[in-house]
């Protein structure tokens, strides 16, 4: 064959193979489509039955490779709304074959995943906190595996915006779930300002729901942090379960609050208390570990005092103490200061001038450039134990805790009706058994709530004069949470007293007359309306 000859073969060849790759690449593409369009109609119809048989598939076929395709069908469900589908793929995550270190762009799609799940928000109540709880319980068992660096620094990246949307479901399981969630992954700043919170604003709000084995949960958790003696002084309604309970869990808190109490140590009680330990259900091993911690350290700084422990010679005498807020961790007046831990001697003054004087040295905190040394409300209450009879001299400090003066003026609203935040709670009960003797709560009602001060009343008022004062006072300076759980907690405490049905049947009457009208006006539909 001469040169033209082989030039026109060459050609023809050349031509052949390329027209060759361009079947493939049409036939790819068209399969492409086709796959896509596959995957959307499983998306669109698949039912969580389906769904498992393919994550099961995928993780078997692909093995250690499997995670990233995973994640890449989560993110697709979640689009299409599949919330529950999901999770049921979240569970294919922790499986033994993804043993591989995630890339950034894997932890980045997890954190969105997760976080994205955590802020669905449902019309259906009980759907939502199992959503939660569900949730909450994969971070637990997640942390045992290689996803927990992922986990860890999702939860300390948005531990506020998840603690808001828990505690707002009102769910004292879910609210439990997430913070035991905190414990485990060792996030106690987290844990500490979330319980902080807790005590500060939501606890009315769960008091009546709450059962014995929650509140044993929610008590050692404050306990962990010293804030126990504020639960207790918030726990109206459960606290009763501290009497009556004879669960482990409370035995063992009833024998420690006692011993640290008295400030008597005995051998023993270390050893009694470690038996009671191994005995709880309610926490898992790591739980429980570093509980146990907190009560080891308890008994042997009052073991060190039993000894005899003398403070030292150069420790600081506190001439003055100002409380702080649970969750301030800076100094108030030099703002830029972090506040440290420092031991102080703090002495202890009586009402009558024949009283022995009492010193104890105390963990307080203190700012290392002003000098001042605070306090938060829970070491105020260890002092004053420790101190009994006498008490110790601790002031407000004056920027945590400002002047009323200047709070007395309430704004009126000026947007409309409709533009008022209605923010996402369990809407509460107003069902309560009627006691069979003199109700031991009749005590516990208070009138002058903040709503109350507001003017809401029944004695005096007609329903248009009340409501006038619900829409123009009270909305505005009070969130629609408050004003409801306090109308719904007076029926109750009225509905339980002897007879109080028909004692206060027309109070009863109007109170539940304005919350089925704050429904009807305010209610988005989100959060599960009262039974009454």
């Amino acid at each position: 064959m001469n040169t033209n000859d082989w030039n026109t073969l060459i050609d023809f060849r050349l031509f052949e193979v390329k027209k060759v790759f361009n079947e493939l690449e049409q036939s790819y593409k068209e399969s492409q489509w086709e796959n896509e369009l596959l995957w959307q109609v499983l998306m669109e119809f698949g039912d969580e039955h389906i769904w498992k048989k393919i994550f099961l598939a995928i993780t078997e076929t692909y093995g250690d490779r499997s995670f990233p395709i995973l994640l890449k069908r989560l993110e697709g469900l979640l689009t299409y709304g599949k919330h529950a589908i999901a999770y049921a793929g979240l569970r294919y995550l922790l499986t033994n074959d993804n043993k591989h270190d995630l890339s950034d762009l894997e932890c980045v799609s997890l954190g969105s995943i997760i976080e994205a799940m955590f802020t669905v928000v449902s019309e259906d109540y009980e759907d939502q906190e199992r959503m939660i709880i569900d949730l909450t319980d994969w971070l637990r068992q997640a942390e045992d595996t290689l996803l927990r660096k992922t986990v860890h620094t999702l939860l300390s990246q948005h531990h506020k915006m998840l603690n808001r949307t828990i505690t707002d479901t009102n769910s004292p399981k879910a609210i439990l779930a997430f913070l035991h969630t905190l414990l485990l992954y060792d996030l106690d700043v987290p844990l500490k300002n979330a319980v902080s919170d807790l005590l500060d604003t939501e606890w009315p709000f769960l008091d009546a729901d709450i059962d014995e084995k929650e509140f044993a949960r929610f008590l050692w958790i404050c306990a962990y942090f010293s804030m126990d003696n504020v639960l207790l002084q918030a726990a109206t309604d459960s606290g009763r379960f501290l009497h009556e309970s004879q669960i482990p869990e409370i035995i063992l808190y009833k024998a420690y609050s006692e011993t640290m109490t008295q400030r008597i140590f005995s051998k023993n009680s270390l050893e009694k208390m470690t038996l009671l330990l191994s005995q709880w259900k309610l926490f898992n091993e790591r739980e429980k570990d570093k509980l146990k911690e907190k009560i080891v350290q308890g008994l042997q700084s009052l073991q060190e005092a039993s000894a005899g422990t003398a403070a030292p010679n150069n420790m600081k005498r506190a001439n003055e103490i100002w409380q702080i807020k649970n969750k301030t961790s800076h100094c108030p007046h030099c703002k830029q200061n972090q506040l440290v831990e420092q031991r102080f001697l703090v002495d202890g003054f009586g009402k009558k001038a024949v009283q022995t004087p009492r010193q104890i040295h105390q963990l307080l905190l203190t700012c290392g450039q002003c000098e001042r040394v605070y306090a938060y409300d829970r070491m105020k209450l260890e002092m004053n134990k420790a101190l009994e009879p006498l008490r110790c001299k601790v002031d407000l400090d004056p920027i945590e805790y400002p002047s009323n003066k200047s709070k007395t003026n309430i704004k009126i609203m000026k947007e409309p009706l409709s533009s008022v935040r209605n923010d996402q709670f369990r809407w509460p009960s107003t069902e309560v058994q009627e006691s069979d003797g003199h109700s031991d709560r009749d005590g516990n009602f208070r009138e002058e709530t903040p709503l109350h001060r507001l003017g809401y009343r029944i004695t005096g008022l007609n329903r248009g004069q009340r409501w006038d004062v619900l829409v123009h006072r009270a909305i505005p300076a009070i969130a629609l949470k408050e004003i409801a759980y306090t109308i719904a907690r007076n029926v109750r405490l009225r509905k339980s007293q002897t007879g109080g049905r028909a004692k206060f049947s027309y109070a009863i009457g109007e109170w539940e007359h304005d919350l089925k009208r704050l429904k009807q006006e305010y209610y988005k539909s989100n959060f599960t309306w009262p039974s009454y």
